[in-house]
């Protein structure tokens, strides 16, 4: 290749490496060496064809002068589909923890419900429909009983969930007495819809275990030592 070749392709090299910067290894890698693949061709392409001094030159700069646009775009391109893709991944990866969450989330829903109807009724029924049996608490009584439900039934668990992360065995922890009191239907020998109850329980109570088994196998391989002495670190 003469001089003047090798300048035109270094600045397109040049170019090359500035618009693929920050790609991911293999994608940056590949691009450059598809790059570094066409300028010998082009290249060997005039020297067969015995082209004048300066032509393969003015060639190689014009075709990287008129495909500034498309490598831009396909900078752009590239880098979107690979963030996309990222995202899509930790999605999964999320969905695939979190299956279990909505279950005590239903649970807390029940649980603001119960709250609500010791606040404004007798725990059993509207305040509109309520009869002389019903619970007809003291105002300390009511402010009592609301509070203790709304700390158990839901300040807990939304705290365990909130956790869940960065302390699962705490998790776990908040929510196993929550998760027992939902069993208690199957003890009574109840049927019917109340079984949802016992069903979200159990639900709640698999996926916080795994959730903290999950946890414990990444802290194991964040632990380990990776090739060369370092440890690793599991996203």
């Amino acid at each position: 290749m003469r001089s003047t070749d090798q300048l035109a392709a270094s600045v397109v090299r040049g170019w090359t490496r500035l618009y693929t910067a920050g790609l991911e290894p293999l994608l940056r890698n590949s691009r450059r060496a598809e790059i570094d693949s066409d300028l010998w061709e082009h290249a060997q392409a005039g020297s067969r064809g015995a082209a004048p001094a300066g032509a393969i030159a003015g060639q190689i700069l014009a075709r990287c002068l008129l495909g500034v646009g498309a490598d831009v775009t396909w900078r752009a391109e590239t880098a979107m589909l690979a963030r996309y893709e990222k995202g899509g991944v930790a999605m999964k990866e999320r969905m695939r923890r979190d299956w279990w969450v909505p279950a005590p989330v239903v649970m807390v829903a029940i649980g603001v419900l119960v709250v609500v109807t010791h606040f404004v009724g007798d725990g059993t029924e509207s305040w509109w429909s309520r009869t002389d049996d019903g619970w007809n608490p003291t105002s300390p009584q009511r402010a009592g009983a609301v509070l203790a439900l709304a700390l158990f039934f839901v300040v807990l668990p939304v705290w365990a969930l909130a956790v869940r992360r960065s302390h699962p065995a705490r998790t776990l922890v908040l929510l196993l007495p929550w998760v027992l009191l939902s069993l208690t239907p199957l003890v009574w020998g109840a049927w019917g819809g109340i079984l949802l109850i016992p069903v979200l329980g159990i639900a709640t109570l698999v996926g916080a275990i795994a959730n903290v088994a999950h946890h414990a196998v990444r802290q194991d391989l964040s632990a380990r030592p990776a090739p060369g002495g370092l440890t690793r670190k599991v996203g």
